[in-house]
Formats: structure tokens, C-alpha cells, sequence
């Protein structure tokens, strides 16, 4: 029987107010597995739990993440590429620091849409809740919380609790379906094994296919492995595709080879940086700038990865200001354009800021070059824009319209379709190729005119009695 497609709502907010009671009261499961999560009562790890409700035509699955701030490592692996968050306040306690971290982090990931809980309803008088409520109006204008339903719940009493389900129920059906690329690619969160199965790795499938029998690859190691099975809602399938909550048992690796950070992938398509052009954003919060060379801690998917940060046009970012930015790893990751990112300074651990993924392959840049300022704005505008100048990118190599789509991190089918309007417009040139067209862009084909031009005219005017010029010459 396939899968309903999953709609994936992580819970955001302080540490005691009531994250995990909630999503326990709500599916009868207690996301707190770990001994010593009960024996601490807070939450340590991310919790996995799946809403059964036959009314429903998508599946609500809950990531529980910790709230305390030892934890923003692990709270950012599990709210990275959700559908919506549950962002929870507790009435007798109101807005706290990691309220306003988390909120943070989800807007800076670009969380899509969500509500607000304010649970222990039971413990706050009427004029608690107002004050509390009017604290999170305040907290959430200008955000994307900013209007969305804000309900007071009490996990003890149940009061609240239809109510919260309906809204629910609300958000998992205006869910949009996630942009495919094509290529299968998924984060992972969760490692461990199963008795006779070996290793199983678990994340959210971002993009493509992955079948039973299929090769893998492990990044940015680069393991390979075999899918010797699939699993979503604890079924075995033959097959998961974008947006589902998936396990995958594999063949080839050991579970000591595994970690919550890496990326399964398709193999072989390079996917490993070590380099990152984005657009970068400074919270507005903020009381300084950022300086150039600023070392930082970048939150990408479910990894954490160290780097410095070179600001392309300016010194410093000031507070509440964006720019572009080349971000210098010190450990290679795995990213697609158009990828949120949130960075954190080394050190205090606070986190200052975040942004989009423009590039994930970018050469090294000089700063403040304006060929380079020029290419960026390019790749953060319309799709044909930006797909354009990754043509423009690839120089003379003339890349397929599949080659260029992986870069883009687009579908290969919306790419051939934009080259050929671009070639319509003049802006690209079509080559023949055995599968396909290769384009080349215009200004590439007219560069290299102009350079075989001065090539053979200075060999004939070196060999003037020479009747041709052998290919191997024209370097």
C-alpha cells in the first residue's frame, strides 16, 4: 500500500514548556525514548512520531527537538527543510530566551508557515494568557508566525486540544509538494541498527527516488552502499520519494562509518564542497556587525560545519543588513542552490544570522570583483536568470541541460525547457550531442571566436607559407 504523503511539523521553544507533553498528548507517543531523557525529564534527542488520523489525506509527522541551548546543534538538524513548526510557549512562563533562538532559526531556514501553542493553559488565569499572548504577537510580527493561529493548550486537561488538531489538520492540506530535482538526496538525522539487518540511516528525502536494490553513496565521505531496504512508517516499501520520513537499511557500510550530518546521494555526481556562495543575512537583533573573516559555525540540513566568511562587497555586515558572501569550510558538506542556512559565531555560541545557497560549487573569488558581484545577482533572480548564468558559468565546456540542472539543483526537464527559450532568445547557442543538445552561451561562443581568430592569425603570420593549421595547434 504507498505511502501518504508526509507532512513534517517540528516543535520550537524553550526548554520546560511543554514540547514533548504536547506531542504526547496529541498522539498518545512519548517522543522521549533515551534513558536519560527520562531520567533528566528534558529532551536530549530528536523525537520522531507519526499522528494517526484516518480523516487526514497526508501524514503529520512531529520532529520533537530539544529545548535547552546545549542543544541548537541538534534543534537545527531537526527543523531544517520541514513543512511547518509548532512553535511553543508556555502560559505561566511566557516568551523565554530560546523562544526568540528558535524562531530565529526558523525563519532564518525559511520555515514555510506554522502555529503558536501556548501550553500549561491550566496553570495561567485569563489575564496570564492575555499578557502571554500579547508577548507573542509582539515576538512573531514580521515573521512568517506573524497572523497564524495561537491557541492556549493544556496537555494535562486536554483543553485546547481538538481545536490545535483542526489547525493541524488545516496546515498538512494547504502543504505545498516539494520542488524535485530529480536526484535522489537525503540528510541524515538518525543512525542505528537493526538485529539482523545491520546499519539504518533515517532522514527526510529531499529530492529523487531511492529503491530497494539501488547503489547510494555516503557524503562527503563518499561510502559506497547498497539500499538493501526501505522503510517509511515503519512498512517496508520497495520505493520513497521526495518529502517522506524515510529508514534505509544499507549494505557496505558499518554504523561506526555513520553520523547524523552526512548526505545519502546519488552517487557519483560530485556532490562535495568545500566552498559556498550564498546570500547572507545578519539578524536585525543584533548589536554588532559582522566582520570579513568572521569564523562561524553553519547549521546546513542536518550537518554543523566550521568556516570563515568573506564578504564579497563590504567590511562588515551591519545588523539586519544582507550580502553576498563566499563561506570558506573547513570540512567539506553537501549543498544545493537555493539551501537555507543558519550561522552561529565559534564562539559564544549565539547565533547571528543565516541565508540561501547560491552556488555550491563556486570557483574562489576576489573580494569586491564586479564580474563576480554581477554573477551573483544573477543566480538570485528568476529561474531563466539564473539558469542562464550557470550556462555562462560553464565557459566552452557546453554543458547539457542534465549537467547544468544538477548544479542549479533544478529539474533536468525545467532546464532543457529554459535553454531552449534561452536559445530562441539568442542568448544560447544548441551543439549537437549524442544524447541531446549541449548549449553554449553567447558570450562563451563569442570569446572563443575572437580567440580562434587571434590564434590563427598569429600562426600565419608566424608560417605564412603554411596552407592550414594543424588542430593540435588551436590551444
Amino acid at each position: 500500500m504507498p505511502s501518504l504523503p508526509h507532512v513534517i511539523i517540528c516543535t520550537a521553544g524553550h526548554i520546560d514548556h511543554g514540547k514533548t507533553a504536547l506531542v504526547k498528548a496529541l498522539t498518545g507517543v512519548d517522543a522521549d525514548t533515551l534513558p536519560e531523557e527520562k531520567e533528566r525529564g528534558m529532551t536530549i534527542e530528536l523525537g520522531f512520531v507519526f499522528l494517526e488520523d484516518a480523516g487526514l489525506d497526508r501524514q503529520i509527522v512531529f520532529i520533537d527537538v530539544p529545548g535547552h541551548e546545549r542543544f541548537i546543534k541538534t534543534m537545527v538538524a531537526g527543523a531544517g527543510h520541514v513543512d511547518a513548526a509548532l512553535l511553543v510557549v508556555a502560559a505561566d512562563e511566557g516568551v523565554s530566551p530560546q523562544t526568540r533562538e528558535h524562531l530565529d532559526l526558523l525563519e532564518l531556514l525559511g520555515t514555510p508557515r506554522g502555529l503558536v501553542a501556548l501550553t500549561k493553559a491550566d496553570l495561567a488565569d485569563a489575564a496570564r494568557r492575555e499578557a502571554v499572548r500579547a508577548q507573542v504577537q509582539a515576538l512573531v510580527e514580521g515573521t512568517f508566525l506573524e497572523g497564524s493561529p495561537l491557541l492556549p493548550v493544556s496537555a494535562v486537561s486536554g483543553e485546547g486540544l481538538p481545536a490545535l488538531r483542526q489547525e493541524l489538520a488545516q496546515i498538512a492540506a494547504r502543504a505545498s509538494a516539494r520542488p524535485d530535482n530529480g536526484v535522489f538526496r537525503m540528510p541524515v538525522d538518525r543512525v542505528f541498527t537493526r538485529h539482523g539487518f545491520g546499519a539504518v540511516i533515517a532522514g527526510t528525502v529531499l529530492s529523487g527516488t531511492v529503491r530497494v536494490g539501488d547503489r547510494v553513496e555516503i557524503l562527503p565521505e563518499g561510502l559506497p552502499a547498497r539500499v538493501r531496504g526501505v522503510q517509511v512508517h515503519r512498512q517496508q516499501v520497495e520505493e520513497a520519494g521526495a518529502g517522506l520520513r524515510t529508514a534505509l537499511n544499507l549494505q557496505g557500510v558499518e554504523k561506526e562509518q555513520l553520523r547524523r550530518g552526512q548526505t545519502a546521494g546519488a552517487p557519483g555526481a560530485g556532490w562535495a564542497t568545500r566552498r559556498l556562495d550564498v546570500r547572507l543575512r545578519l539578524l536585525s537583533r543584533r548589536r554588532e556587525p559582522l566582520k570579513n573573516r568572521t569564523r562561524l559555525r553553519v547549521h546546513l540540513g542536518t550537518e554543523e560545519t566550521i568556516c570563515r566568511v568573506a564578504l564579497l562587497d563590504r567590511e562588515e555586515l551591519a545588523p539586519g543588513e544582507s550580502a553576498p558572501a563566499q563561506l570558506l569550510l573547513e570540512s567539506p558538506t553537501v549543498a544545493l542552490p537555493r539551501d537555507r542556512l543558519a550561522v552561529r559565531l565559534f564562539s559564544p555560541l549565539e547565533t547571528v544570522g543565516g541565508g540561501v545557497v547560491l552556488d555550491a560549487q563556486p570557483e574562489a573569488h576576489k573580494r569586491r570583483d564586479p564580474t563576480v558581484l554581477e554573477s551573483l545577482r544573477h543566480l538570485e533572480g528568476p529561474p531563466e536568470e539564473t539558469v542562464e548564468e550557470f550556462f555562462r558559468l560553464a565557459g566552452a565546456a557546453a554543458p547539457a541541460p542534465a549537467q547544468v540542472a544538477w548544479r542549479a539543483g533544478r529539474a533536468t526537464a525545467e532546464v532543457a525547457a529554459l535553454a531552449a527559450q534561452l536559445e530562441q532568445a539568442g542568448r544560447l547557442v544548441a551543439l549537437p550531442g549524442t544524447e541531446g543538445p549541449r548549449y553554449l552561451h553567447r558570450e562563451a561562443q563569442e570569446a572563443l571566436a575572437e580567440r580562434t581568430g587571434g590564434a590563427l592569425a598569429t600562426f600565419f603570420r608566424e608560417n605564412p607559407y603554411r596552407l592550414y593549421m594543424p588542430v593540435a595547434d588551436l590551444t
